[in-house]
């Protein structure tokens, strides 16, 4: 709540690098191998491949997927997209941290660490079922499937609704109107 690390995440941190089950390194965290959907659905980053397919597989396709550099090139790549985007502001240059080198989790059903956070927080707000399945250890590959669909979704109903939302200023506070946005996009 004061923005700072709370000292068990740190020491669990610590003990899961120690144990081999984290390994940091370039790239987006993503919860799988499916780069172009993936950045498309990310909530961790809003871009202007966000909640677009075509525009992420045409952002990955720049990129050659066998060059052992292309986890950290398309994070670059991805990086001066969303900060350098009509409509960025300095916020876009801090909140992408988030998103870059991140912890893969070789064991785990997802990629990363970060893409595992991102699917359950979708899961959280309109899957709660599956989320759950997931946390309890049910790791089927029809159980990851199905979050990873929810999480898409989702990602795609974040998106949009940042896209087609209107903002207003009042007395120092920003507004932002979603007239026609899922009720799942908004926090509770």
């Amino acid at each position: 709540a004061a923005g700072e690390t709370v000292r068990a995440a740190d020491a669990a941190l610590d003990a899961a690098r120690e144990a081999g089950l984290l390994d940091r390194e370039p790239g987006l965290s993503v919860p799988s191998v499916a780069r172009a959907a993936d950045l498309g659905a990310s909530t961790l980053l809003h871009g202007p491949a966000s909640g677009d397919g075509e525009a992420a597989a045409d952002v990955v396709a720049e990129l050659d997927p066998a060059d052992e550099e292309f986890g950290r090139r398309l994070a670059s790549l991805v990086t001066l997209d969303a900060v350098t985007a009509d409509g960025a502001t300095e916020r876009a240059a801090e909140r992408i941290e988030r998103a870059l080198r991140p912890y893969r989790t070789p064991d785990a059903p997802f990629a990363t660490l970060g893409g595992y956070a991102d699917v359950l927080d979708a899961t959280a707000r309109t899957a709660p079922g599956t989320g759950i399945a997931l946390v309890l250890g049910e790791q089927s590959e029809t159980a990851v499937d199905a979050a990873l669909e929810a999480w898409r979704a989702y990602g795609d109903s974040v998106h949009r609704a940042l896209r087609t939302a209107e903002t207003a200023r009042h007395r120092g506070v920003w507004v932002l109107s979603l007239e026609d946005a899922d009720p799942a996009v908004l926090p509770a």
